[in-house]
């Protein structure tokens, strides 16, 4: 149980970064825009 709780755990922190990565683009993307 531990190690399947350990694997979601890991497959939400990478969503979660993914989601950050998306932002992040956007908001530098908006900063370069003229």
């Amino acid at each position: 149980m531990i190690e399947v709780a350990k694997k979601i755990v890991l497959k939400m922190k990478t969503i979660v970064e993914k989601e950050v990565t998306k932002s992040d683009k956007s908001e530098i993307e908006i900063l370069f825009k003229p």
